[in-house]
């Protein structure tokens, strides 16, 4: 069975301010996706996202990341390039890379991340103000991103 071409995935935890930043990007791009796409919000429940994954030939991750950056900056690679940046920081990319375990090699998608330098990590449901402001870009660059990954698959 040929594999669809392109997920996007929105990583974080709502609950934790700009934690949630991904999955309010998947959220806004899930309105209107980018051809060839699918978009899905997996947030930290990344078990549940393994038929997703091992159903597509391509990841985009969209995540907040501390890679000790200004808050706002954007990062982008594949996980392999963004792991060693960032260190043990994310939670999350440690989900991600685990969550590969449970996908057989051949059905492996290669994993591509968007990453963002949170502002505030704390309890509350709302980005902080500079991630407000930033969003529109982490979504339009997510999509800048998707065009790019298509054309190289």
């Amino acid at each position: 069975m040929k594999k669809a071409r392109l997920l996007i995935a929105g990583i974080g935890n709502e609950l934790l301010m700009d934690d949630g930043i991904g999955v309010l990007a998947a959220r806004q791009l899930a309105a209107a996706p980018p051809a060839e796409t699918t978009v899905v919000e997996i947030g930290t429940d990344f078990l549940s996202a393994v038929s997703y994954m091992e159903s597509h030939e391509i990841v985009l991750a969209i995540d907040a990341m501390d890679a000790q950056g200004p808050p706002g900056t954007l990062y982008e690679g594949t996980l392999d390039e963004i792991d060693p940046i960032q260190g043990n920081v994310s939670l999350h990319e440690l989900g991600l890379k685990a969550m590969l375990n449970f996908i057989e090699p051949p059905k492996r998608p290669r994993i591509y991340v968007l990453g963002i330098q949170p502002g505030q990590i704390a309890y509350g449901m709302e980005l902080s103000s500079l991630l407000q402001e930033k969003l529109p870009f982490v979504v339009s660059a997510a999509r800048v991103i998707a065009d790019r990954l298509l054309q190289r698959i």
